[in-house]
């Protein structure tokens, strides 16, 4: 703040609002002690470091503010618009220093929440393509339809034994049977493949679960990671607000 006071920065701002000049070049002032018009800025900046005084008591961080013009009036309202500046110098350093604080946070928050939503997207293009909420069901369907063949079979190859004990192996029902266990075999066959992956069918339940796992790992980190990212964004809300800066005037300036 004290260093804001006696930079050109601050008689930059100033010059919007009084005409800090005109009060150091006044005709009814001491010709000694005034300024002259015609002397450049950086000598003004040198003259203004002598009629502006700044004093910082270190323990308490107390500024003690001195304005010295040619007229109580002039000091009081300098004083008072170097002040304002100075506050408004302080909001705009706690602002900056909150929104860079945040936007780095906010930044992370909308890049892993891009990635959740592209990982929902890929799970839900997964359950349409194939079908199924999740694999397992696939896998429990195929399990039951095997089992149920598996017994099948088991009753079709104990007729076949019955028959060939029975020594009528060329009745038209021992054909039957042993056309109904090759079909039921074959299907064995074919889910067995199915389950372990190797039918070289792309919708195989080993390939389906495979998938499923990828896609849901991607999911499950994607949203760890949304979570995190949303957890440190709101703890970064909260120490920036504990870090704001902010000028308190607790004596205003006054007519000497």
């Amino acid at each position: 703040v004290t260093s804001f006071i006696h930079s050109s920065e601050m008689l930059k701002r100033l010059d919007q609002k009084i005409d800090y000049r005109q009060i150091f070049t006044r005709s009814d002032a001491d010709i000694l002690s005034r300024f002259d018009e015609a002397e450049s800025k950086e000598r003004f900046l040198k003259y203004w470091a002598n009629q502006v005084v700044t004093y910082i008591d270190g323990p308490s961080g107390i500024i003690t503010l001195k304005t010295r013009t040619f007229s109580p009036e002039d000091s009081k309202a300098l004083a008072s618009a170097i002040i304002q500046e100075s506050e408004t110098l302080i909001n705009e350093l706690s602002v900056r220093a909150q929104r860079d604080m945040i936007a780095r946070f906010e930044s992370e928050l909308q890049r892993t929440a891009e990635n959740y939503r592209s990982a929902l997207e890929a799970m839900k293009t997964f359950q349409n393509a194939s079908g199924l909420l999740t694999p397992e069901a696939r896998a429990t369907e195929a399990g039951t339809l095997l089992s149920a063949l598996l017994a099948q079979k088991l009753e079709l190859e104990t007729r076949l034994y019955v028959l060939r004990e029975s020594k009528v192996e060329s009745s038209p029902v021992r054909q039957q049977l042993l056309f109904a266990s090759q079909s039921i075999s074959e299907q064995i066959d074919k889910l067995r493949r199915e389950l372990a992956g190797n039918s070289g069918s792309a919708v195989s339940v080993a390939g389906v679960i495979q998938s499923f796992s990828r896609i849901e790992t991607d999911r499950r980190v994607a949203e760890s990671l949304y979570e995190a990212a949303r957890k440190n964004l709101e703890e970064a809300q909260a120490e920036a607000m504990r870090k704001s800066l902010y000028l308190v005037v607790f004596v205003p300036p006054t007519v000497p």
